[in-house]
């Protein structure tokens, strides 16, 4: 497919437009920011000059038909908060490979979650895409656990494929083919409403607050109803959160049909608790310590659940544990 003119969409709180110069002062912001190139091959930038190098470099891609970029922007406001887009674009093979990136202050947030909704169905449906791929460092967790909620499937390593300030890093190949993309299609779905597409439901939690201005606790229960191939029972999961400051119990009901449960904990960059395997087919109960130290003033807290059915679909859930301010 040839566009000739560039593509505007929409999500709910986002308006995805073309990036121009006037995004100069934000592509800087955030490329000039170490944690948020560290894992994009790209040495952080120290002049406004590479911001525009970069943004000539997007639009000469459209221009050429082998990337094609857009800025995420608040509908407010129309500040940009980052990018997402595809390159390597091959026409002739149907293939071309994802990439995004955010500021900072505005991880975990679910935005990338929210802009992959509308970006991936029209990567498939209208530019006529039949394969997405992306390429992710072991250590970008975020993004793998990002990739792994819209059904793409590691596929490999690709050995020292990337140098970043004086080292050779590893990748991880990923991918989502279109004869994949309806069936999962309804799993993307995150706003508690069921979707049937094929044989596959699914309604998801609602995240809350646990705790706001390291003042008052609420002992918030999630209620979840999850319909897996066609099956036409219920596994109701109730899961309860109490503590704080760095001391946290979790618990829940049993969730028959579950398997391979674990749990990790994270602050939006950094991995506090890893991976950690526990029983879901019983009243749960977990106890969650992390040191104070280690907790940041401000961000929120959350507790990631990864669960497989026995078909083998992933279903993962977040709680938040506690948000400081």
């Amino acid at each position: 497919m040839i566009l000739m003119k560039f593509p505007i969409l929409e999500t709910s709180r986002f308006r995805l437009r073309e990036v121009t110069f006037e995004d100069t002062a934000h592509v800087f912001h955030y490329f000039s920011d170490e944690e948020v190139v560290q894992y994009y091959g790209l040495e952080p930038f120290i002049r406004s000059e590479q911001a525009n190098e970069f943004i000539t470099q997007v639009q000469n891609g459209f221009k050429n038909g082998t990337t094609i970029r857009w800025a995420i922007a608040k509908k407010e406001n129309d500040e940009m908060l980052g990018t997402i887009g595809f390159h390597n674009w091959s026409k002739m093979h149907h293939r071309a490979e994802i990439g995004y990136e955010l500021k900072k202050e505005e991880w975990r947030k679910g935005i990338m979650t929210e802009v992959l909704e509308t970006v991936l169905p029209f990567a498939f449906e209208q530019l006529g895409l039949n394969r997405i791929g992306a390429t992710v460092r072991k250590e970008n967790r975020g993004s793998r656990e990002l990739l792994h909620k819209f059904g793409f499937t590691e596929e490999g390593n690709l050995q020292e494929y990337q140098y970043y300030l004086g080292k050779y890093y590893d990748l991880l190949m990923y991918g989502l083919v279109s004869k994949e993309y309806p069936q999962r299609k309804a799993v993307w779905k995150y706003n508690g409403t069921p979707y049937q597409i094929g044989k596959t439901y699914k309604i998801a939690a609602e995240l809350q607050p646990i705790e706001m201005n390291d003042e008052k606790i609420e002992k918030t229960p999630f209620q979840d109803t999850l319909l897996f191939s066609g099956k036409k029972e219920e596994t109701v999961a109730s899961v309860k959160v109490e503590g704080k400051n760095g001391m946290y119990t979790v618990s829940g009901s049993a969730a028959s049909g579950m398997k391979d449960a674990y749990y990790t904990v994270e602050d939006g960059h950094t991995v506090l608790v890893d991976k950690t395997p526990f029983s879901i087919q019983k009243p749960w109960q977990v106890q969650i310590n992390i040191p104070k130290e280690k907790l940041q003033k401000n961000g929120v807290l959350m507790m990631i659940v990864d669960m497989k059915d026995a078909s083998g679909h992933t279903v993962q859930k977040e709680y938040v544990l506690q948000q400081f301010h």
